[in-house]
């Protein structure tokens, strides 16, 4: 029988800050991303729109600062998702360690 012989990039581990436990796999031929990311910028433009606004209120009451986490929470997950489509695979979750994409960062 005949073979035919695909030649597919495999994909390479990065780990995360040196981190052995934090890896995620990226195909660093995947040329997709591109388009993947131009594709996202209007959708992250919108996100920026949607939320740009977003506080506790006037004042700091607790159905207030429920909606506030509320929102957040949508925030995080709409932006996390747009991340991981870009790279094609769960890169949020490895990258942030359990935090949202909305930590302070140093």
């Amino acid at each position: 029988m005949k073979n035919i012989q695909l030649d597919i990039q495999e994909l390479q581990e990065f780990t995360i800050n040196g981190d052995a436990n934090r890896v995620i796999k990226l195909n660093p031929g995947d040329f997709g991303i591109i388009q993947r990311l131009s594709d996202s910028t209007e959708k992250l433009n919108q996100i920026m729109e949607d939320y740009i606004n977003i506080s506790v209120g006037e004042e700091p009451t607790e159905d207030n600062m429920k909606s506030l986490s509320s929102q957040l929470d949508a925030l995080n997950k709409k932006t996390s998702e747009i991340i991981d489509g870009i790279f094609n695979t769960n890169v949020s979750e490895v990258c942030l360690n359990g935090g949202t994409m909305l930590d302070m960062k140093n």
